[in-house]
């Protein structure tokens, strides 16, 4: 995995070396809504389900444009993670469910590479390149096993809230890719965008110390509007 990482990040630093000198830096910002989904192995549990979450994302984007075609994109970006997972038991006479939803803000850095085909006004625009995050907070409710009649006759029970403590069984580093495609419009010395963006993680949420953990990875997309200015 370092391998691969260190790669990733030695041929992006020859591309931009390699970068014509009327390059131009521009930096801004951009906000968004994020819809994560859990990818995993169900096996035999198949009393164990994970929904999808709803969330939003900020980020600072930092680019290089190279020329006409190519620009290379970084900065730091603010998402969140989020879903909600069940577990079921059933009996002879009820079915109880734990439910817990989970309100997860990762802190990423991407590394792209972006092609465009322009106008000199307006640009499509799709990049694809690695990125590192944080796994940097999560707030979760848990709502305890109930069944139809719960012992107050209302069939529920009250939930618990508060933010997580990491610990040894939490995986915060993350590692995977990131997909964009949008539209640009650049007017002056401002550059507006509008895109869709997907990233795929393919590090385990979990530690591997575990015995016979799910494997799960955040798989997330975001919808994003902003703006960057040419400096």
């Amino acid at each position: 995995m370092r391998k691969l990482i260190t790669l990733l990040l030695l041929l992006t630093l020859m591309f931009t070396l390699w970068a014509s000198p009327d390059g131009t830096w521009s930096i801004g910002f951009s906000s968004g809504y994020s819809n994560n989904a859990v990818l995993y192995q169900k096996g035999y549990r198949i009393d164990t389900g994970y929904e999808n979450g709803n969330g939003f994302s900020i980020s600072i984007p930092v680019n290089y444009k190279v020329n006409d075609f190519f620009s290379v994109e970084t900065g730091i970006t603010y998402v969140q993670k989020n879903f909600t997972w069940s577990k079921t038991l059933r009996t002879d006479s009820e079915t109880l469910t734990f439910s817990q939803k989970q309100i997860n803000g990762f802190v990423e850095i991407p590394l792209s590479l972006s092609f465009s085909i322009t106008n000199s006004t307006v640009s499509a625009v799709a990049s694809a390149g690695p990125y590192i995050g944080i796994w940097a907070h999560s707030y979760r409710t848990d709502s305890p096993y109930n069944s139809s009649v719960g012992l107050n006759g209302e069939g529920k029970y009250d939930t618990v809230s508060g933010f997580h403590s990491f610990n040894k069984a939490d995986n915060r580093f993350e590692f995977g890719f990131i997909f964009t495609a949008g539209v640009e419009v650049e007017i002056s010395k401002t550059v507006m965008f509008l895109r869709g963006v997907y990233d795929i993680s393919i590090t385990d949420l979990s530690s591997d110390y575990q015995i016979s953990r799910v494997v799960r990875h955040n798989s997330t997309f975001r919808a994003e509007a902003g703006m960057r200015f040419l400096i």
